[in-house]
């Protein structure tokens, strides 16, 4: 699993920074995967669906790891508080 992350000042449509972020899912159990998108269990805007299963590591990693490089790869003259 993979996500192409892009820093870009909105204001010149400049891209300052990219990479693409990965995370791994080793043993992915696909009944348990689309079991926890059914009935009440669904998605709602977090990370259920992926709950209890290697996907769920492989997506934080992801997150993870994006937020991480773009902390980091953020020119300091772009935050301002």
């Amino acid at each position: 699993m993979a996500m192409d992350i892009r820093i870009v000042d909105t204001h010149t449509s400049e891209v300052l920074a990219a990479t693409r972020v990965e995370g791994e899912a080793k043993d992915v159990d696909l009944g348990g995967f689309l079991g926890g998108f059914g009935g009440a269990a669904g998605m709602a805007g977090g990370l259920g669906g992926f709950a209890k299963i290697p996907m769920e590591k492989a997506v934080r990693t992801r997150i993870y790891n994006a937020v991480k490089y773009i902390a980091e790869n953020t020119p300091k003259e772009y935050i301002k508080y």
